[in-house]
Parts: structure tokens; sequence; C-alpha cells
């Protein structure tokens, strides 16, 4: 899938919806008697990153893969996995050139490009792995951010009543039903956990978990119990969960009551989406 000239690796089953941050850095230095390479990468996890380089390669030298920033998610060993991969072609004399970006989103091991292991498998969800590999006169780097696929925080307290569900959440951080909404009287939305990331637009394609819930407090879907996150061009989801998904930011936890009307047409239904990443922009 291409679009704006990024490749996006989606592996992700696409289902049953549709109708200030500081900079960090950290410097890399690869031995060179006469002119030695250091690379300096900065931004934070799942924000625009940007390279800064002095030096050149060593011919010879070997590759190096460091983790600049560890994570506190879960290990990254089978199950879902969500990558965004910036590379960077270094060339002497001339400033770094992002060369793509890219998103894995799918299952672990098998979705995972063979040159992106050492980067992602076993790795903690919330680290930034940097790679860099030295070529004659010139390097790639590799930017790898290991996004997580639960969002966690303080989440807010919820209720039962309205079409909105009460909920729990288990030591992973997954959603609980713990009694239904009933039925829904008008579309309500609570941001249980409010997001900083990027801004969620009309037309973006967003990759989410989810769980669909029935007015008794029924589970009838939840992507949590797939082996991938789950993408969605927003533009085609029921109106209701477009509603939702509209301006908010990644690294939201949001619940929604919506009526029959503005979901599938057979009934009301309440969500519990995670937003986990926007995969692509709108045009």
């Amino acid at each position: 899938m291409h679009n704006n000239g990024r490749l996006i690796w989606i592996a992700a089953l696409i289902v049953g919806l549709f109708a200030g941050f500081t900079i960090s850095a950290v410097q890399y230095r690869f031995v060179n008697a006469k002119d030695p390479l250091v690379v300096t990468v900065e931004g934070e996890l799942g924000s625009p990153v940007t390279v800064r380089t002095s030096g050149s390669a060593s011919r010879g030298a070997r590759d190096t893969i460091e983790v600049h920033k560890q994570g506190s998610g879960r290990a990254v060993s089978d199950g879902q996995v969500l990558a965004r991969v910036t590379n960077f072609r270094i060339t002497p004399g001339k400033d770094p050139l992002e060369s793509g970006q890219s998103y894995i989103v799918g299952t672990a091991p098998e979705d995972i490009p063979s040159e992106l292991t050492d980067y992602i498998q076993g790795r903690a969800e919330g680290s930034r792995v940097v790679g860099v590999e030295p070529e004659a006169g010139s390097a790639l780097v590799r930017v790898v951010d290991i996004l997580p696929t639960v969002i966690t925080g303080e989440q807010a307290a919820t209720s039962a009543g309205g079409g909105l569900p009460a909920l729990s959440v288990t030591d992973a951080g997954i959603p609980v039903v713990s009694a239904g909404g009933g039925e829904v009287g008008t579309y309500a939305q609570v941001d249980l956990i409010e997001g900083t990331g990027a801004q969620i637009g009309p037309r973006d394609v967003v990759a989410v978990n989810y769980m669909l819930i029935a007015p008794d407090g029924t589970v009838k879907e939840s992507t949590w119990d797939q082996a991938s996150p789950t993408v969605l061009n927003v533009d085609e989801v029921f109106p209701g969960l477009r509603t939702g998904l509209v301006d908010s930011r990644v690294g939201t936890r949001m619940v929604l009551a919506v009526p029959a009307e503005q979901a599938r047409g057979d009934s009301d239904v309440a969500l519990v989406v995670d937003v986990l990443a926007k995969v692509t922009s709108e045009q």
C-alpha cells in the first residue's frame, strides 16, 4: 500500500466497522581515526524524527544497533506488532536525507521483515531502536519506534448508563466490560485516556484496537483477541465511529455510545477504541 511515497507494511485484518514534547537526542560514534561518524537522533517516540551527522563512515565498519529509548510495554515475541520505521541516507557533504517512512502493522514474528528482526523481535513496546549500516563512504540510518498496541495510563472512571458500559482493565491494560450500558438515547463519547499524539483527520488511515459491545454488555468483537491491530480508513467507518475518531489524538482511549442509525443500522452499540497510530495522512 503506497500513500505520499511512504510504504506501509500492513498484515492487519480490516474488519467489521465500515459503512508539548521535549527533544530527546542520542549520539552514536563510529571510530575512524581521521573523521569519526557521529549520528545524532532527535525526536520523541512516535513524533517526527530528525537526524544530524558529522564525520564519515569508515570503510569496513560494522552495522550497529542501539536502544535509544527503553520501553516498558510488553515484549514483542508473538502476537500483535506495531512499529514505525524511518530511514535516512547519510552521504558525505550533504544533509541527511529521509529516504522512506513505513509502518509495520501485523503479527510477530512472521510480519516483521527480516532486515528489521533485530530491531523489533523481543524488544519492549515503547522502545526506540536506532541502527547505522555503514557502506562505502556513506551509511543508512534506521530509526525504529516500537509503538504500543494497548493504550495505558490513568483511566477515567465509568459507570453503566445511557449506552456507555462500565469498564475495568486487566493487568495488561486491556479493557474489560463489567456492566452493559443499556440502550443508547443519543450519541455519547468519553475519553478514558487523553492522547497527546498526532491529530486524526477525516481522511486519515489509522491503526487501532477496539471492542464492540452490545447494550447488555456482551462483547461482539474485540481486536485485542486477534493477532494484529486493525487498520481503518476514517472516511469509510460508520458515522458514529467516524465522529469519535475525527479530531482525536493518537494515544487516546475512548468509549462511545452509538445509536443504531449511526452504527450498522441493526442495533445500538458501544465501542472502546485505542487510537494507536496515524499510518497515513489525509490528502
